[in-house]
């Protein structure tokens, strides 16, 4: 679901349930803030947060992707039986 509040998903199914979470770390001129609690992913960069709270776990792959658009951190959030994420994008 999508409001003004963010973007509300929610994953169901027998076992567990997964989503991969990008992190922008760097865009060929500015660095990010990264931080994550397991259950919240935080990314502060130009004056912006994306947030990611869930009531699974947040890990961190230790994976660093890259694309046209800079480098990312890979980020796993899991959960059993239902997961749900919400994200969200506000100015600081």
């Amino acid at each position: 679901r999508l409001s003004r509040r963010g973007l509300t998903m929610t994953l169901k199914g027998e076992g567990e349930q997964a989503m991969t979470l990008p992190a922008l770390l760097y865009d060929g001129a500015g660095k990010s803030e990264v931080s994550c609690d397991g259950h919240e992913l935080s990314i502060e960069f130009d004056g912006w947060r994306c947030r990611y709270v869930t009531d699974g776990l947040i890990t961190d792959s230790g994976k660093t992707l890259a694309n046209r658009n800079g480098t990312l951190r890979r980020y796993d959030v899991t959960a059993s039986g239902t997961l749900h994420i919400h994200a969200s994008i506000d100015r600081l």
